[in-house]
C-alpha cells in the first residue's frame, strides 16, 4: 500500500511540473542549468510545491540571483533537518528505542524511551551558546522541570545530568570537529520537590567533568565550540527504606556491645528507635507495648513509613536534630 501510495505521488509531481516547462529558459547556459535543476528537485518532492518551484524559475529568468540564492539556501536548510530527522527516527528504530520531538520557543525536546526504566530527555538548544554558562543559563529551568515531571510519574529515581558540546581545533590548517558527552554520576532522588535543587546543584560538577573530558581527548589544543544540549537520565531504584524487625546478626547478638533492636511487626521502626531514646533506657523500655505509652516530643510530620533516606531528612529539619547512621 505505501508503495502504490509513493508511485502515485510521483507521478502527480511529473504531470504538475510540465507547467514548469511552460515557463520556458533563459539566454544563459548556466542558469538553465539552473532550471532543469529546480524542475527535477520539484519532481522528486525536494521542493514540495509547485508555486516555489515556479518562484524560483522566475527569479532566475529575471537575474535575481542573490534572491534565489536566498531562497533556495531556505529550502535546502528545511531539507536538511527533514532527513536528518528521517535518519534519527530510523536509527532510533534499529536501535529499537522510541523517539519523540517537541519543538519549543527556544529549545528542541528529545524525549528517548519514555515507557522505559531508562529515558533519556534531551534539550537541544536553538541559540547556539559559546560557553557552558550561558548554555546552563538558557536550560537549566527546562531541566529541572523535566526531573519534577518524571519524578510526578515515577518516584525513587536515580538521575544523571548531562552535557553535549562540539569541541575543535586546528591540525595542518584545517579545523576539525568532534561531538563530546559529559556526564555526572547516577544519584538518588525521592520527590518532586528536591528536584529543583538538585539539578541546580550539578553545575559545578558538570563543567569540571565536561574539561575532564576534553582534557583525555587524543592530542592537546583542543577548545569547546558550541554547546549543543543538556539532557538528564533517570532510572528507577528500589529506596532504602526502614522495614518491620530484623534479626540481630549473630557476630552483634552480644549485650556488651549495646545495641538495641526494638521487635515490632509494623513498619515504623524508625519511629519506634526515636521513641526509646525519649525513655530512661530501663530495663523493658524497648518494648513497643512500653514504647507506644511515650509521650512523644518530637514532629514527624512529612514523615512517610517505612520511612525512606527523604523522610529522615525531613525528620531532622522539622524536629532539628542531627542524625548518623551506620550500616553493617
Amino acid at each position: 500500500m505505501e508503495t502504490k501510495r509513493k508511485s502515485a505521488n510521483s507521478n502527480t509531481r511529473m504531470q504538475r511540473s510540465s507547467r514548469l516547462d511552460e515557463l520556458g529558459l533563459t539566454g544563459s547556459s548556466s542558469r538553465n542549468v539552473l532550471i532543469s535543476n529546480v524542475k527535477q528537485m520539484f519532481e522528486k518532492g525536494t521542493i514540495r510545491t509547485i508555486s516555489a518551484a515556479e518562484g524560483l524559475i522566475k527569479l532566475i529568468q529575471e537575474n535575481k540571483m542573490d534572491e534565489f540564492d536566498n531562497k533556495f539556501a531556505q529550502i535546502e536548510k528545511t531539507q536538511n533537518t527533514r532527513e536528518a530527522k528521517k535518519q534519527s527516527q530510523e536509527l532510533a528504530k534499529e536501535k529499537g528505542y522510541e523517539l519523540e520531538e517537541k519543538y519549543l520557543s527556544r529549545h528542541v525536546l528529545k524525549i528517548k524511551n519514555r515507557a522505559s526504566e531508562l529515558p533519556t530527555f534531551e534539550i537541544k538548544f536553538k541559540t547556539k551558546h559559546l560557553t557552558f554558562d550561558a548554555a546552563w543559563k538558557d536550560g537549566v529551568n527546562r531541566l529541572a522541570k523535566l526531573a519534577a515531571q518524571r519524578l510526578q510519574e515515577k518516584q525513587n529515581l536515580k538521575i544523571v545530568v548531562g552535557c553535549e558540546f562540539i569541541i575543535v581545533k586546528e591540525v595542518g590548517g584545517e579545523e576539525i570537529e568532534k561531538t563530546v558527552h559529559a556526564h555526572t554520576m547516577p544519584e538518588a532522588i525521592y520527590s518532586e520537590d528536591a528536584a529543583d535543587k538538585f539539578i541546580r546543584s550539578k553545575k559545578g560538577d558538570l563543567a569540571k567533568r565536561m574539561q575532564t573530558r576534553i582534557d583525555h581527548q587524543v592530542g592537546s589544543g583542543w577548545s569547546v565550540k558550541s554547546i549543543v544540549g543538556l539532557f538528564i537520565t533517570t532510572y528507577s531504584q528500589k529506596p532504602s527504606r526502614g522495614s518491620s524487625y530484623i534479626a540481630t546478626p549473630p557476630e552483634l547478638c552480644n549485650p556488651r556491645m549495646g545495641i538495641i533492636n526494638i521487635q515490632n511487626n509494623d513498619e515504623q521502626c524508625f519511629k519506634y528507635c526515636m521513641l526509646y531514646h525519649q525513655t530512661a533506657k530501663a530495663k523493658h523500655c524497648d518494648r513497643v507495648s512500653v514504647l507506644k505509652k511515650v509521650e512523644d516530643k518530637y514532629n514527624w510530620e512529612g514523615v512517610n513509613f517505612p520511612a525512606t533516606l527523604e523522610d529522615v531528612q525531613t525528620y531532622e529539619i522539622t524536629t532539628r536534630f542531627a542524625l548518623i547512621f551506620s550500616s553493617t
